[in-house]
């Protein structure tokens, strides 16, 4: 049945949510019975698939991330499933950043993603020291701040750029899209899934 109300996953046990919902039936009946996974079967689905996979750590309603054992919790499960080939870890949290180098006592080549709104503070330079520790680094830049500067900037310093929207309808958005192409955009992160029709059937 459809939900009367509101329901946030951080009110409910896992046993309530495997158990007492379905996360598949509004997409239509041949997803009915669907669950929604852990992040460790995500993870795993994504290994056996070949896929990879960002991993954005949110700030909840207080502005704190966990950052000790948030992070410590994901990056764990991570590296116990042999995922860091696949995985991006994306964080506009300078402390984020840290955290993950202070676990990452083998210094494994892991890839991070400085989520930026372009505010006043220059983070290229925290972001380049990462890149001097071998790190593979990136920029994540909203739609409404990235302009032709931003990416200059980034591929002079040979920092891959990508961008984060919701969707693409519009006539306006080729204009954006062959713009971003002529930027060398790494990839776009989005909230919806119609992005990817819309990126085939421009390229394609």
């Amino acid at each position: 049945t459809e939900l009367k109300t509101d329901i946030y996953l951080k009110d409910l046990t896992f046993e309530q949510v495997r158990n007492n919902y379905d996360f598949g039936i509004y997409q239509g009946e041949r997803f009915k019975g669907t669950k929604i996974p852990t992040l460790e079967e995500l993870l795993r689905l994504c290994k056996i698939l070949g896929m990879r996979i960002i991993i954005e750590y949110k700030a909840d309603e207080n502005g704190t991330v966990g950052i000790t054992e948030g992070v410590e919790k994901v990056y764990n499960l991570v590296k116990e499933n042999g995922m860091f080939d696949y995985v991006v870890f994306l964080s506009g949290d300078k402390e984020v950043w840290n955290r993950i180098d202070n676990l990452n006592t083998n210094k494994k080549s892991l890839e991070l993603s400085y989520l930026d709104v372009v505010n006043e503070e220059n983070n290229l330079p925290f972001v380049k020291t990462f890149k001097d520790k071998g790190y593979k680094v990136s920029y994540s830049i909203g739609r409404e701040w990235i302009n032709e500067d931003h990416a200059n900037m980034l591929k002079e310093n040979e920092i891959d750029l990508y961008i984060w929207t919701r969707e693409f309808t519009t006539l306006n958005d080729i204009e954006t899209f062959k713009q971003w192409l002529d930027w060398n955009v790494k990839g776009v992160t989005s909230n919806t899934t119609n992005i990817v029709n819309f990126a085939y059937n421009y390229l394609y």
